[in-house]
């Protein structure tokens, strides 16, 4: 069979360890089954793993495979032995993982020949057409991301409950802070702009000053970078929980969220409390997650009598 051409291939990426390779999978599951897929398009994920099993793999490919085995393609990118703990070793640990601050160095992890990417936490649950988002125009900018809703820290930075990095006080309060769980990146502007060493050296700095001031791992370095300069897209591509938890705070933002809470996208399910896997989860929309999950936790029990090679 003939390899398409890369602008036939829509690349989708997300990170993942074995803790998380459930709600990976549910993540990609969306994706294909809320697709309208040409017969010319091929879609490809690819994972940075960052410790997923083989036996984990071998279940998210089966499950993948069975609801769209044409036009799929599924790709594991493992960093080479101790990458993660020599490249970040120095930064503060999320959860006492690392594995988060693998995003900021996305564009120098997917083969060489990608131009464009949609990078996707593996805590999202995809229920629109993810084509539509791959055809939105990036105009020469080299990211496309939504509001940060739950907590712009530009803004707030003087808040005494909350350290930011003092790099936040070169920005104007106004500076939009974006959510980097779910971007449509231009690789090739990501590494003409040398997008991951210099956040990369935003987050070195910030530790140096003081550890506990970057709360927000990948994402305070990612904004510090970005300054702003990222095309934004609407909400419902990353409808993250604030959204549907408003506060007056939120309102004062003046941003539109009424597709993001009746018509999403894409679910973000941010903040800890918020998870549907977790119990007592107080999600609002925690329910058309359930379906997928159920789905994916059979075929990781129908697999488990396989033996991998």
């Amino acid at each position: 069979m003939m390899r398409p051409q890369d602008s036939d291939v829509v690349h989708i990426v997300s990170l993942a360890d074995e803790a998380y390779s459930k709600y990976l999978c549910v993540t990609f599951l969306s994706i294909l089954y809320n697709l309208e897929l040409s017969s010319e398009v091929t879609i490809k994920f690819s994972t940075l793993d960052c410790g997923i099993t083989e036996k984990s793999k071998f279940c998210i490919e089966s499950c993948l495979q069975s609801m769209s085995p044409t036009n799929l393609e599924i790709n594991w990118i493992s960093p080479p032995g101790l990458y993660l703990e020599e490249r970040f070793g120095s930064l503060p640990k999320q959860l006492n993982k690392l594995a988060t601050y693998i995003r900021i160095d996305v564009c120098n992890l997917v083969d060489e020949e990608v131009g464009k990417i949609i990078f996707l936490d593996s805590d999202t649950l995809v229920l629109g057409n993810i084509l539509d988002l791959w055809k939105i125009s990036l105009e020469n900018h080299h990211t496309l991301a939504a509001r940060d809703l739950g907590f712009p820290r530009f803004k707030y930075r003087q808040w005494k409950v909350h350290k930011f990095p003092r790099a936040f006080q070169q920005h104007h309060p106004e500076t939009p802070y974006f959510n980097a769980g779910v971007m449509v990146i231009d690789i090739g502007q990501w590494k003409q702009h040398n997008i991951a060493q210099k956040a990369f050296k935003e987050a070195v700095t910030a530790v140096q000053e003081d550890p506990s001031t970057l709360e927000c791992y990948d994402q305070d370095p990612l904004n510090l970078v970005w300054k702003g300069q990222v095309k934004e897209i609407g909400l419902e591509w990353n409808a993250q929980s604030s959204v549907f938890m408003p506060n007056a705070r939120m309102a004062q933002e003046q941003l539109d969220t009424r597709l993001a809470q009746y018509a999403p996208k894409i679910l973000h399910y941010t903040m800890p409390h918020c998870k549907p896997w977790v119990k007592n989860c107080v999600h609002p929309l925690a329910g058309p997650y359930y379906p997928y999950l159920q789905r994916v936790e059979q075929d990781f029990d129908k697999q488990k009598s396989v033996v991998v090679l």
